[in-house]
């Protein structure tokens, strides 16, 4: 196979135009107090965020569904039952674990969904698989959904059994705040995971 000149060893575009590969961007490597910085602060806000959705979401998983009030040492499972003997583990029940379960994968979807959107894989995956992009869109906003219900209803329990009259709005109010920290938590890792450096 012979060229007639020297451009014409590669390969053209329309327009005679030699085409390039696209320039991939250079990351610099995160400094040690970035990295201090962000896990020093994960370390505080996490902890706080989880809490709060293991005590309110525990308590409407109570709400709704009574068998979530089963003790775990109930279980029937090996050296289980030993946790009746110490203080504060008997009272470990059911909700506990399901709301920690739940806040992990809700945590989990809100920073795969804006690594999703910041990295521009969702229109590439809609197009080529659009069945398995609305399966697990929909898979997807019904956990989410249902975690602010499970938080709606246990904020509202618990307000309807205190002594003051609480309004209506405030439940709702403070499930939508929520659902906003849940997904600022997902966005803050997900912006750190793409940011300009490694």
């Amino acid at each position: 196979m012979e060229f007639g000149g020297f451009q014409e060893a590669f390969s053209r575009e329309s327009g005679g135009v030699p085409s390039t590969p696209a320039a991939t961007p250079l990351r610099r490597r995160k400094t040690v107090f970035q990295k201090l910085m962000f896990w020093g602060a994960n370390a505080i806000v996490v902890p706080l965020v989880g809490a709060c959705c293991l005590c309110v979401g525990g308590e409407g998983l109570r709400r709704l569904m009574p068998i979530f009030q089963m003790r775990l040492y109930k279980l029937p499972l090996p050296g289980i039952g030993l946790l009746r003997g110490y203080d504060g583990w008997n009272r470990l029940d059911l909700s506990l674990l399901f709301a920690f379960a739940l806040f992990v994968a809700v945590t989990f979807l809100w920073i795969r969904l804006f690594r999703g959107l910041l990295g521009g894989k969702f229109a590439a995956q809609r197009s080529s698989n659009p069945i398995l992009f609305y399966l697990v869109a929909t898979i997807a906003g019904l956990i989410l959904v249902g975690d602010g219900v499970l938080f709606y209803f246990g904020l509202a329990s618990q307000a309807n059994e205190s002594w003051t009259v609480t309004p209506s709005y405030i439940p709702a109010g403070a499930t939508a705040v929520y659902m906003a920290a849940l997904a600022l938590l997902g966005m803050w890792h997900a912006d750190y995971a793409h940011s300009e450096s490694l």
